[in-house]
């Protein structure tokens, strides 16, 4: 369940945010700017900016949504979901990875077997964790 699931997770963050510029005329491109909200703080540019594009926000922290009904009748998953913290260098680096063409489902899933082999202690928490409190 655990690997299955990380592979989805990682799966997920994989998936680069894109942008493109308005155009009026095959030279004439006008790039769309966002503001920083001030709940933000002090955020430079460098922290809002992925593959050369600003995209106005930084990254605080990713979250798992999953279907009331699910969780409820999936305990062990739902705690499961709030146990999961991936650091975020952890994760840029497995995108960096799916950019520079390690993207198929097999390279996903490697991805996902490194990243447990390299946290496994972590990993197996989480699921001792999740299926602890499956049994309360």
């Amino acid at each position: 369940m655990g690997a299955l699931f990380l592979t989805l997770l990682l799966g997920i963050f994989a998936c680069q945010p894109t942008t493109s510029n308005r155009s009026s005329g095959e030279n004439n491109t006008e790039e769309i700017s966002t503001d920083l909200p001030e709940s933000q703080g002090d955020v430079s540019e460098a922290d809002t900016t992925v593959n050369g594009k600003n995209f106005g926000f930084a990254v605080e922290n990713l979250r798992i949504v999953a279907n009331r009904k699910f969780v409820e009748v999936n305990p062990a998953a739902s705690k499961l979901f709030e146990l999961i913290k991936i650091p975020i260098e952890d994760i840029n680096a497995q995108n960096k990875l799916v950019e520079e063409g390690e993207d198929s489902f097999e390279d996903i899933d490697r991805h996902v077997d490194e990243w447990i082999a390299k946290n496994q202690d972590v990993f197996d928490s989480w699921i001792e964790q999740a299926i602890e409190s499956d049994y309360r």
